[in-house]
């Protein structure tokens, strides 16, 4: 991890538009920033609490993104049935293995937020998709790290 790490700090202090999408506030609504993140929270718990937050205009977000095969994955998903349950805590045990090491993995770069498009877009939701896919590209270019699975 400390590998990692550094190279994280490498691409940051060395990349100018790593460092300008890395650390300049953007509202969530333009520039590619989603309109949701997932919230995590180790807080000494095992399982860490996963939980959906939605962005604001006013703030700045670091966070990591993870693109993922969903036949590989077999993704729990957020719908419109169970997006305010999600608000409050979305099921560690409902999250496949792979979601599961993208939460362990950005907290343990110190990253507390994480978007993944089956939990942080509605899927059940023609409006929300409408509005998301087509951003998907700008969310990962705005993520300070993505992983793949």
């Amino acid at each position: 991890m400390n590998e990692i790490s550094s190279w994280i700090e490498e691409c940051v202090s060395t990349h100018p538009v790593c460092a300008e999408n890395t650390w300049t506030t953007k509202p969530a609504s333009n520039n590619g920033l989603p309109r949701r993140l997932l919230r995590l929270r180790d807080c000494h718990r095992d399982p860490p609490l996963v939980r959906l937050e939605d962005t604001s205009n006013s703030q700045e977000y670091r966070y990591i993104a993870l693109s993922h095969v969903w036949a590989y994955t077999e993704p729990y998903k957020t719908t419109q049935e169970n997006s305010l349950e999600h608000k409050d805590r979305v099921p560690w045990e409902n999250l496949s293995r792979p979601l599961q090491e993208a939460v362990a993995l950005s907290l343990t770069l110190g990253y507390e937020l994480l978007w993944i498009d089956s939990l942080c877009i509605i899927q059940d939701d023609p409006l929300d998709k409408e509005r998301e896919l087509p951003r998907m590209s700008l969310i990962y270019g705005q993520a300070a790290v993505v992983f793949a699975a």
